[in-house]
This record gives structure tokens, sequence and C-alpha cells, in this order.
């Protein structure tokens, strides 16, 4: 896999703490410095293929597929479903998916995209086509 690595040029300012400015010829990838250690962490990151599952977390599994969801899926347990989508989009807890992945076969959901979504390891982000379709946002 053809990862990028970014670039530092570093400075150590009057604190004894690094500073400097990013550079690279490619997307923006996320570096930062621990200024508790002084230990510069470098982030690898194939941006292309970020992007894509970015775009397919916002967008969902093919442009023209329609995912339909059951009202009795949402109503099964006095509405768990919503409930748990609520919080993950309110507190931002992506890594709760699976949880909903799980709730939602328990309902009887047989929609494969839908689980499998959210059983993937993401990047998951607000906006996530699951759980917007689940909580009825467009």
């Amino acid at each position: 896999m053809a990862c990028l690595l970014r670039q530092r040029n570093s400075r150590t300012n009057s604190r004894g703490r690094r500073s400097g400015t990013l550079r690279s010829n490619t997307a923006s990838v996320v570096t930062y410095t621990n200024h508790m250690q002084r230990t510069p962490f470098l982030q690898l990151v194939n941006p292309l293929a970020f992007m894509a599952e970015l775009l397919a977390d916002l967008f969902g599994p093919l442009p023209f597929h329609t995912v339909y969801i059951n009202d009795e899926w949402l109503a099964w347990n006095d509405g768990t479903i919503p409930k748990i989508a609520q919080s993950i989009y309110d507190e931002g807890t992506f890594a709760s998916l699976p949880i909903l992945a799980d709730a939602l076969e328990e309902a009887g959901c047989t929609n494969a995209d839908l689980v499998n979504h959210c059983r993937s390891g993401g990047p998951h982000v607000k906006g996530c086509w699951a759980v917007d379709l689940i909580l009825g946002k467009q």
C-alpha cells in the first residue's frame, strides 16, 4: 500500500517546544507534535483511499442505489434504534455503530448495505448516510 508521509520543518522555540510549518506536495494529512515528550508523531495516510471512504460514508454504497428502512425496525423495542442513532449523532460516538448494527439485526433488518456499513471501521462522520437514514435527515 502506498502511503504518504508529511514532513515537518521544525524549530525549537525558547521554551524548548518544537514548532514549525508543515510542507507536502499532496493532500492534507494530519500531523502534530506531542509537546510533553517533544517527539513528533506523524500519521501515515493514503489520502485518495481516505477520501473515497469518507465519500462512501456520506453518500452511501452507490450513487443511484436507494436504501430503504422499514418502519417496524424503527419502532422495535420502544424505538431503541432511533435512540441509539440520535446518541451517536449528538455525541459523535461513531465507534458505537456496531451496536446500532446489532440492534438493527435484532429488529429484523436484512439490508446488508446498512448493517455492513455500521460494522465497517470507518471513517464515520456527522452526515453518515446510515445514521441520517435512521434519523430521517435529508
